[in-house]
């Protein structure tokens, strides 16, 4: 069964198309772990566009939007854009790969919320590095490194073969509209603010929580009550059901140290020093 893309590639009109194309086929030269999506070519016959386009953005873990002179109010390619700003995770990164010598202050205002990356060598190796890090499971930086080297001159070769453009530069920025975009721009970037300041906290009390399990296992069984280590075990696998961005892996240590747990309970001799009091036992 294959597994999930990772990497959505948006478009828009033909030569934004190409370099689309172009990316998909290359990336996963350079990281292996890469698997892009494109609409073009991965929504089988048959499927809806719109749940083919869902599907691939719940596995998303970067996005790169194709961007030419031809194709920067394109509704389609800013409905993409929104659509990859509103996945449900967090961590996805987003980035804007510019062709025909754009510059990031002429692009339109739900495209400035991304970062803008130019189509050439030392930017494109950036994106890559960039990329590689939001992995599940990333490739060493000198491994990619390499493989950039090598495969960089076939993916600079279709870009040069792009059909020139016939779309006239975009017009200067207007410094009043401008303002009023960045404006919409940091209120729009609230609620993922807010969404990472939340993931950081969650990820500090599973780091907390794993250090008390992990200091409960380490110690010897004696001297820590059965109500101690049923009260850790309790607390694991609450915060395990509680993490609904745990990977599966995650929730598997879950798994495995809470069934740590238990078989001290089962097998462990009771500390009589700290044994919790019997409620049918008569004190003498």
């Amino acid at each position: 069964m294959p597994q999930p893309p990772n990497v959505f590639i948006s478009w828009s009109e033909e030569r934004s198309k190409k370099v689309a194309l172009a990316l998909r086929d290359w990336l996963p030269d350079v990281i292996q772990e890469a698997r892009p999506w494109m609409s073009a070519t991965d929504i089988e016959r048959g499927s809806r566009w719109a749940e083919g386009i869902s599907s691939a953005l719940a596995t998303t873990k970067a996005g790169i939007i194709c961007l030419t002179r031809e194709n920067l109010t394109a509704p389609w390619l800013l409905f993409e854009a929104g659509a990859l700003a509103k996945t449900n995770d967090p961590k996805t990164r987003i980035w804007t790969y510019m062709l025909d010598e754009l510059k990031p202050e002429v692009l339109p205002g739900p495209l400035k919320m991304f970062q803008a990356t130019p189509a050439d060598k030392p930017n494109t190796h950036e994106l890559l590095r960039s990329i590689n890090r939001y992995l599940e499971e990333p490739i060493t930086p000198d491994r990619l490194d390499r493989a950039f080297e090598k495969n960089w001159d076939d993916l600079q070769k279709k870009l040069k073969e792009l059909p020139k453009t016939t779309a006239p530069p975009p017009p200067p920025p207007d410094p009043a509209k401008t303002a009023t975009e960045t404006l919409e721009l940091l209120r729009s970037l609230a609620p993922a603010v807010t969404a990472q300041a939340e993931e950081l906290q969650r990820a500090r009390q599973r780091e907390l929580i794993t250090t008390q399990v992990a200091e409960a296992l380490a110690a010897n069984a004696r001297s820590t009550s059965k109500l101690e280590r049923e009260r850790l075990a309790q607390a694991w696998s609450l915060k395990a059901l509680d993490e609904p961005s745990s990977s599966v892996r995650e929730l598997q240590r879950f798994a495995d140290l809470k069934q740590q747990i238990d078989d001290m309970n089962k097998t462990a001799p009771q500390n009589p020093e700290r044994a919790e009091p019997d409620p049918k036992k008569k004190p003498k």
